[in-house]
């Protein structure tokens, strides 16, 4: 059971009793202190889901004033006999039910529309906004006035021009609207929005522009000079002791040709032969060499070229990342600015509409918690929350945490418990910028200087033992396999930080069958070939009628 303060983490796979326990642990707040139902906010994702919530406490607490048939007789003993427990979950539901818009079960969009409309006017949003749902017709509005102001705005005009020939080339659709849209709904992402209006802003203008323009060809020059003259520095050095790159082991090949194509422009990353005679004398001349030669270029190594190859790859592993970002950035910097306009006239439509979209609400959020004291927020909102419940959390985005932890931090600060329940394999929102990575990683990260207790709940409680058998072998292949290949993609490149993250990820996968008395259930496996577009269509038919 959740401890009374402090963190607690539980990592629920599918059938594992998780309403269950997020059902009990808030009807244990509600015993604890009766009218504590005003200070606890329970979020999930989906209407549905609040719904079947708040209808569960409700049906829990009526069973337990009849004395009806609960599960949750036994987790309430410590409060009490029966009648006791009877008599509680009568006056607690009472009091609920007279003051039913304190009962905070709702969905996180709808905690976060709540925060909004305390703070329209601080935000410069008329208190009758309307929300909406659906991105579609703003971004349509808004292509449609980029479109009358072509002629008007030679910058832009440029910019569609781009656009349309990148188009082309690429062979995408003729139909430069459609593209334009498809194009534009990279403003509805979460990695685009986190960054402000400033941005936007400066995105849309021709003046930032042609400064991040002119940053980013300062950055490719001084890069390119920096390891030309360290090319340089060395050849200068080989020649001073009467040698050319290519008289040491290797010839032409060999590893002070590094020296000869940074001076070249080539940058390439050094081979396997140039690594070998990193601080190893011996792969630098060969045996039949005279020993003049060989007392030559070992004076030649302990005056510095050793060190100054060991700097030049160094300073090429920076430099070609910096170039190589920097290219990457002119390459889409235009495109950024199309992008940038495109914001800028959403911004517009729904100014004119007194409309926000719901997607925008995290930002908006996050506008508001930035610099404010917690208390104030509540105080604000009318509410004040001491505990919090996260429901579903792996399906939570990053912005959306980010605009919890200052409230579920301040809450554990002060003596409170939280609750987050999530399964990393059940992550299925990254279209609306859920990251798995909160619960994978950062949740415990972010709040490490609290008290955190995690429990994962391993008995399945819904599926027949074959069921939950066949689920444990697959997934257990199927984690020692990605593993493996993930493993291998990320040898080498700097993402040491996702190391272990998919074994981490599927630590918690075996369950245990509450239903172990005969082997039951039933699995078939269809293998249906999804090869080619007709038999992609195919194969989605064949999995419908499956």
């Amino acid at each position: 059971m959740a401890n009374n303060t402090g963190l607690n983490i539980y990592k629920a796979s599918a059938g594992s009793g998780k309403t269950f326990r997020l059902v009990g642990e808030y009807l244990k707040l509600l015993f604890e202190q009766p009218m504590s139902y005003r200070n606890i906010l329970a979020v999930t994702f989906t209407n549905k889901a609040t719904s079947e919530m708040k209808e569960r406490i409700l049906r829990e607490l009526a069973n337990l004033s009849k004395g009806g048939e609960s599960k949750y007789f036994s987790l309430l003993k410590e409060y009490g006999s029966d009648q006791r427990i009877r008599e509680k979950a009568t006056s607690i539901l009472k009091l609920i039910l007279h003051d039913y818009s304190r009962f905070s079960v709702m969905t996180i969009d709808s905690f976060f529309q709540k925060i909004i409309r305390s703070f329209a006017r601080e935000i410069r949003l008329n208190a009758s906004f309307r929300t909406e749902i659906d991105n579609r017709q703003a971004l349509e509005d808004a292509v449609d006035l980029i479109f009358q102001e072509i002629d008007s705005n030679e910058l832009l005009k440029n910019w569609m021009v781009q656009f349309l020939e990148e188009n082309l080339e690429e062979g995408r659709s003729w139909d430069f609207k459609k593209e334009l849209l498809k194009f534009g709904k990279e403003v509805e992402k979460e990695a685009f929005k986190v960054h402000g209006d400033e941005l936007l802003e400066a995105l849309a203008g021709k003046e930032q522009l042609s400064l991040y323009v002119g940053e980013m060809k300062k950055v490719i020059s001084d890069a390119e000079t920096r390891l030309s003259n360290l090319g340089q520095e060395g050849l200068d050095l080989i020649s001073s002791f009467g040698m050319a790159f290519d008289q040491f082991k290797g010839g032409r090949n060999s590893f002070a040709n590094l020296f000869n194509k940074l001076v070249s422009g080539k940058f390439d990353s050094p081979t396997a032969t140039m690594l070998a005679a990193l601080d190893n004398i011996d792969n630098w001349y060969v045996k039949a060499d005279s020993a003049a030669k060989k007392e030559q270029i070992e004076r030649l190594y302990h005056s510095g070229l050793n060190q100054l190859f060991k700097d030049s790859i160094e300073a090429l592993k920076e430099e070609t990342f910096r170039i190589n970002s920097a290219r990457a950035i002119l390459k889409n910097i235009y495109p950024f600015g199309l992008l940038g306009n495109i914001a800028m006239k959403i911004k517009e439509v729904l100014s004119a509409n007194n409309t926000v979209l719901l997607s925008d609400s995290g930002r908006m959020i996050g506008r508001i918690i930035d610099g404010n004291d917690t208390p104030f927020i509540y105080e604000k909102v009318g509410l004040i929350y001491r505990h919090f419940m996260l429901d579903e959390f792996q399906d939570t985005s990053r912005q959306q945490w980010m605009n919890f932890r200052p409230l579920v931090d301040n809450a554990l600060a002060s003596g409170n418990s939280s609750l987050v329940v999530g399964d990393v394999k059940q992550s299925i929102y990254r279209w609306r910028n859920g990251d798995w990575n909160l619960l994978a990683n950062q949740l415990e990260s972010d709040l490490s200087h609290q008290i955190i207790t995690k429990e994962t709940l391993n008995t399945n409680w819904r599926s027949k033992k074959n069921i939950v058998d066949f689920n444990n072998s697959l997934f257990r292949r199927a984690s020692e396999y990605l593993n493996t290949w993930f493993e291998n993609e990320i040898k080498g490149k700097p993402f040491t930080e996702m190391n272990g993250v998919i074994s981490a990820a599927y630590a918690d996968q075996y369950q245990q069958c509450s239903q172990t008395d005969k082997p039951e259930g039933y699995v078939r496996i269809f293998f249906v070939n999804p090869d080619g577009a007709k038999k992609k269509i195919e194969f989605k038919e064949k999995a419908l009628v499956i």
